[in-house]
């Protein structure tokens, strides 16, 4: 198992920090992957922030109306491997379920023979040369 932290994204130009408006989740939790964690308030908007990882929710930030600079520590998941997501799990992983093709495996394809071009005949040949 591995700690995989997600922090605040970058929700609008210009912006250094948002309020968590509501959260989504608590620890203890099991989030998959896309899942809303929380919403998020700034002076323009009110976002959602999904996950980018599947895990169990070990830590949250801070409670709802307390703000928090772009790029900091949101949440951090106990995720299966070495905390990082994009190492599948063998016994879980969907990706780790699904076969691969390798493309050395695949037939080369055939090539689509050109048709030749079709012969003149003969009388034709004759009749321009005594013309």
């Amino acid at each position: 198992m591995g700690i995989y932290e997600i922090n605040l994204p970058d929700i609008g130009e210009g912006i250094a920090e948002a309020e968590i408006d509501e959260w989504m989740v608590k620890v203890g939790d099991i989030v998959a992957e896309d899942d809303v964690l929380c919403s998020v308030m700034t002076d323009k908007a009110v976002v959602e922030v999904p996950t980018s990882a599947a895990g169990t929710v070990t830590w949250i930030a801070c409670e709802a109306g307390e703000k928090l600079a772009i790029g900091a520590v949101l949440v951090k998941l106990d995720v299966l491997g070495d905390g990082d997501p994009s190492e599948p799990d063998t016994e879980n992983s969907v990706k780790a379920q699904t076969p691969t093709v390798d493309v050395q495996d695949k037939p080369a394809p055939t090539p689509v023979p050109t048709p030749a071009p079709a012969p003149v005949p003969q009388a034709t040949k004759l009749a321009a040369r005594a013309a």
